[in-house]
């Protein structure tokens, strides 16, 4: 009898874990079940809560909060800190994300993870594209108050969007690696401040309203946890099997 011995690891979202009776337990039917129902409400929340927010921009409490913040976030303004905004929100244009993305895909697919290239892909894609049609469908007015010029609806902020829908499944990857806890620490503590930078400088610049970041912000965490569902469904626990002679 020859014994196949089980792949090392098996990729995807949440999904790269050792082999072995390690990888049994952590593969088990109600671990990935219970992990699936709770990546699933979070986008369930995440999508809700977008929802109540787009449908409330125009409400007395999100205008306040909107013009509250920017009055804030406008008395910080200096020059030597606007050329440092200018150059923090290019982190989030397209050219800037599509090439981290195309990095990115082109290096996991190198190392054999096709569906965390596939995850990564698919997450900005779709946060993008249902970004650029929000903008279009809703036309939110932009503030006027910008210091740089801007096209196109203000809901959602597309820089927040673009860098979010980056660094959260690039962060969810990494976790699921086989770097060390303080690695996985530092990336993950990374990827939320290059969000929170951005989108503070979309705030500092004046193209957005605080609403604007915020929406971005959920938007690209319903793709990254409904498809990281879907993925954990997709991808299979390697087995292991015999050959009788």
């Amino acid at each position: 009898m020859l014994k196949r011995s089980p792949l090392p690891y098996s990729f995807g979202p949440f999904m790269a874990v050792p082999s072995g009776n390690n990888a049994d337990s952590v593969f088990s039917g109600g671990f990935r079940s219970t992990r699936r129902r709770v990546l699933f409400l979070i986008s369930f929340a995440a999508a809700a809560i977008f929802v109540l927010l787009a449908a409330s921009l125009e409400s007395g409490a999100v205008r306040l909060a909107d013009r509250g913040t920017a009055e804030i976030v406008s008395g910080f303004r200096a020059p030597l800190l606007t050329s440092v905004m200018f150059f923090v929100t290019n982190l989030g244009a397209a050219a800037a994300v599509g090439l981290l993305s195309l990095v990115a895909v082109t290096v996991l697919i190198k190392n054999g993870r096709l569906f965390d290239a596939l995850f990564l892909a698919a997450a900005v894609f779709l946060s993008l594209a249902s970004g650029e049609f929000l903008k279009e469908a809703l036309a939110v007015a932009r503030p006027p108050f910008s210091l740089i010029p801007a096209a196109g609806g203000s809901f959602p902020s597309g820089h927040t969007l673009a860098i979010a829908s980056f660094a959260l499944p690039a962060a969810l990857i990494f976790w699921r690696s086989g770097a060390s806890r303080p690695m996985k620490i530092f990336t993950v503590a990374a990827a939320g401040a290059a969000i929170f930078a951005v989108a503070v400088s979309r705030l500092y610049l004046g193209v957005h309203w605080l609403s604007d970041v915020a929406g971005s912000f959920l938007l690209a965490v319903f793709w990254t946890a409904v498809l990281a569902a879907v993925w954990q469904s997709l991808v299979k626990k390697p087995e292991t099997s015999s050959i009788n002679h």
